[in-house]
């Protein structure tokens, strides 16, 4: 067992692949220290996983425990994803939707979209304000009245959940 909990890198990613959502304190991905929550798992032993969907790259993960030495590549990437969209006045739609704080919905080519606003990914910042404790309404209203250059910052929904408690990790 290598200690690593994968998800789907979601819609609007990089690259379609397996993304790093944990990592077990006893395990020897943490271990080695060159794995990190956020990070894209690119291949095992050689095996690429880029494309392949969340189910088969667990199953190259898992067809690895018996090995002494897994080989790994990664591509470093942040847990959190920050972006900018300019929106000159409120008239003007951001071009997403939110249910609970998390992107639920993306209009193609919009402000959002451009800037590269993820659909299954969890709001945790608009500008300065923090949104982790806030309900749906204020974060909708935050959003509703933001105008100009607006900072946001966002996570991919099943690392926030593990990260807050809201899921138990399911390691590999």
């Amino acid at each position: 067992m290598l200690g690593i909990m994968v998800v789907a890198a979601g819609i609007g990613s990089i690259m379609p692949a397996a993304v790093v959502a944990h990592l077990s304190k006893t395990g020897p991905a943490l271990k080695c220290g060159q794995i990190n929550v956020g990070d894209y798992l690119l291949s095992i032993n050689g095996t690429s996983l880029v494309g392949l969907s969340i189910q088969q790259c667990i199953d190259h993960i898992k067809a690895a425990r018996p090995i002494q030495v897994a080989k790994v590549t990664v591509l470093p990437v942040s847990p959190v994803l920050e972006v900018s969209i300019f929106r000159p006045d409120t008239k003007y739609s951001l071009g997403f939707s939110v249910k609970e704080g998390v992107v639920c919905n993306l209009i193609r080519s919009s402000m959002a979209d451009r800037s590269g606003v993820r659909v299954g990914y969890r709001i945790i910042q608009i500008g300065t304000a923090n949104t982790i404790k806030r309900s749906h309404d204020e974060i909708v209203h935050l959003l509703h009245s933001a105008v100009g250059k607006i900072q946001l910052k966002m996570m991919h929904l099943l690392i926030y959940k593990v990260m807050t408690g809201e899921m138990a990790p399911i390691y590999f």
